[in-house]
C-alpha cells in the first residue's frame, strides 16, 4: 500500500517524538562542573570514568549563581541531569560535592592535597565517582529514599553494592584420630579375635597422611586340641602411610596405604588332666597393606571402615606335644570399622 509522501513524513516525525521520552528516561546523565582550567583534567577524567561505567557525563562551566554547593540540585534540574559533581580547590584540600535527584541528597568529601604536589587526576576522579556511587547506593537499601526522579537502569546498575567476597575455604584438617572395633584373623587355624583399634594421623600433603596405629585384644581367638584349648590374643603397633584417592574435601574418600610394625601374639594353653599348661608371647615384624573408606558426616566426623592384610616375617608356630597346631600371622587379616575425628 502506497502512502502519500506528506503522511509518511508525519508518521516518521510522530514515531521519533514518541521515542524521545523513553530514551530520555533511560539516559543517566551526570553533570561535571568545571571550575577553572586547573581542574579541566580532573573533569575530563571523571567523564571518562562515568562513561566507562555506562553513564552519560557532560562538563559544564561554573557560573556565579552555582558556586555554592546548595545550588547543585537547581543546576541538575535545569540541565535535565540526574546528578551533579563539583570539584573546587580550597586551602590545602580538594573539595568534592555530589548532589543527585534520585535519592534527593547531597554528599561532600574533602581530599587533602600535600603542599607542593599536584594530586593525580585519576585519583581525584575515582574519589568523585565513588562518592556518587555511595550516594546512590541507598537505592538498594530496605527502604530506598524517594527522590525527584526515578532511577534509570544505568543508575541502578551503577549503584549496585559490590558483592561480598566469598568466604575463604575451610582450612584442611591436618590431625586425625580413628577409633573403633576390629575383627581379626591371626591365623587360618583359629577363630576370629575381637579387638579395639586406634590410630593417630597427620597430613603431610593434600592427599597424604602418616600415622601410627595400635590394636589391643578384647575377645581372644581359640582352638581346641586333644590336649586342651589354646587361646590367642593378638596385638599390633605399626606406622603407616595412607594416600587418599579423592579430593580432601569430598564426602566419600577411599584410601590405600602401607605400613610396618610389630605383631604380638600372647598364647595361653589350657591343659586337660595329664597335660601341663603353658603361656608365652610371640613377637614378629609385621609389614602390611591397607584399604579404607571414609564417609564424612560433618566437617570433623567421619564413618571409617578398612581392611588390613599383613604377614609376619617370622614363622610363629604353636606346638603341642611336638607337633605344629597353629601358624600365627601368615597371613593376619584385620577388618575394622569406627569413627574418624578431625581434631585440628
Amino acid at each position: 500500500m502506497n502512502l502519500p509522501k506528506g503522511m509518511f513524513v508525519a508518521l516518521a516525525l510522530l514515531s521519533i517524538c514518541a521515542g524521545i521520552p523513553a530514551l530520555a528516561k533511560d539516559v543517566a546523565k551526570v553533570l561535571v562542573v568545571l571550575d577553572g582550567e586547573e581542574n579541566a583534567a580532573v573533569a575530563r577524567r571523571i567523564c571518562r570514568e562515568l562513561g566507562a561505567l555506562g553513564l552519560e557525563a557532560q562538563t559544564v562551566e561554573a557560573v556565579a549563581d552555582y558556586t555554592a554547593h546548595h545550588s547543585l540540585e537547581e543546576l541538575a534540574r535545569s540541565n535535565g541531569a540526574l546528578a551533579v559533581i563539583k570539584i573546587e580547590m580550597g586551602s590545602g584540600a580538594l573539595e568534592v560535592w555530589v548532589a543527585d535527584l534520585v535519592t534527593g541528597k547531597e554528599v561532600y568529601r574533602s581530599v587533602e592535597v600535600v603542599a607542593g604536589s599536584e594530586p593525580a587526576a585519576s585519583v581525584l576522579a575515582v574519589e568523585a565517582v565513588e562518592l556518587l556511587r555511595a550516594s546512590l547506593m541507598e537505592l538498594h537499601s530496605a527502604r530506598p529514599p524517594k527522590g525527584e526522579v526515578e532511577p534509570t537502569p544505568a543508575i541502578t546498575e551503577f549503584s549496585e553494592p559490590p558483592a561480598p567476597p566469598p568466604p575463604p575455604p575451610p582450612r584442611p584438617k591436618i590431625l586425625f584420630i580413628d577409633l573403633g572395633p576390629t575383627l581379626s584373623f591371626p591365623s587360618t587355624d583359629s577363630g576370629p579375635s575381637m579387638g579395639l583399634t586406634a590410630s593417630f594421623h597427620g597430613r603431610l600433603a593434600k592427599q597424604l597422611r602418616l600415622g601410627i596405629r595400635g590394636l589391643v585384644p578384647l575377645v581372644v581367638a581359640s582352638k581346641t586340641v586333644p590336649e586342651g584349648e589354646i587361646k590367642i590374643a593378638p596385638a599390633l603397633v605399626a606406622a603407616e602411610l595412607l594416600v587418599a584417592l579423592n579430593k580432601i574435601d569430598a564426602r566419600v574418600v577411599p584410601e590405600l596405604g602401607a605400613g610396618f610394625g610389630a605383631a604380638f601374639f600372647k598364647v595361653r594353653g589350657i591343659a586337660r588332666t595329664g597335660f601341663a599348661p603353658g603361656e608365652f608371647t610371640l613377637v614378629s615384624a609385621f609389614p602390611h597393606i591397607k584399604a579404607g573408606l571414609s564417609i564424612w558426616l560433618t566437617q570433623i566426623l567421619a564413618l571409617h571402615a578398612g581392611i588390613t592384610i599383613g604377614w609376619t616375617t617370622v614363622a610363629n608356630k604353636v606346638q603341642v606335644a611336638q607337633r605344629d597346631v597353629i601358624d600365627l600371622g601368615r597371613p593376619w587379616i584385620i577388618a575394622s570399622v569406627g569413627l574418624a575425628i578431625a581434631i585440628w
